[in-house]
């Protein structure tokens, strides 16, 4: 790429990068782990609940009720803590003419490293009323294009897997949401985007970010 070494806009910092990418990695581990129990707590539930209903064993029924019904109530606990744990995080890298995104989610290229130019972006917009999802439509060339990893770090070389179209799932009230809410517009052409209603959501930058550093 062009060298363009003006920062406009990076999270996390350098020296926390390693840190960012691990926390994503531990919250992935973890989902897995909490995933497999809810799984087997449904499955015994399930022994439990047949035993219940076995006539032979019917001096035994409450107790199997019991237990199937405790069982139920901690996988779904477990599922419930899940859907509020993270499943994605998106570090961004924003210079003068282009910007770099390293996205993480709980698919098979678990990171995917975005090298954009700004010149080379066809759309942008955000997709949901939240300003919580973004994407990006842009003209692959030799300075814009897409790298995929595995959760081990490898490289993954599978076409298949590379689309000009980047989906981004942003955290609400974090840095990355802050860059394309306040910053982005600044660096390229969002569609369909009006200022007053990010801040009608969120407030101006200045507070936004404000709180962010409190």
């Amino acid at each position: 790429m062009e060298d363009n070494t003006n920062i406009i806009y990076q999270y996390p910092e350098e020296s926390n990068s390693n840190r960012f990418e691990n926390a994503f990695y531990e919250a992935k581990k973890n989902r897995d782990k909490q995933f497999k129990k809810a799984i087997i707590a449904f499955f015994i539930s399930v022994i439990f609940l047949i035993l219940f209903a076995l006539p032979a064993l019917n001096k035994f029924s409450t107790v199997f009720l019991i237990c199937f019904i405790l069982l139920l109530v901690v996988g779904m606990h477990i599922l419930k803590a899940l859907t509020a744990s993270i499943t994605h995080l998106c570090g961004i890298n924003a210079l003068e003419n282009d910007m770099t995104i390293t996205y993480y989610s709980f698919n098979r290229a678990s990171k995917r490293v975005y090298h954009i130019r700004y010149e080379d972006i066809v759309k942008a917009r955000f997709s949901d009323s939240d300003f919580s999802a973004f994407q990006i439509v842009y003209k692959p060339s030799n300075e814009s294009y897409e790298e995929d990893y595995n959760d081990k770090g490898e490289r993954i070389d599978d076409e298949k897997l590379k689309t000009n179209l980047i989906l981004i799932k942003l955290n609400k009230g974090t840095y990355e949401q802050g860059f394309f809410l306040y910053i982005a517009k600044t660096l390229f052409k969002i569609d369909a985007f009006k200022a007053s209603k990010v801040e009608d959501k969120y407030g101006t930058a200045e507070a936004f970010f404000q709180a962010l550093a409190e």
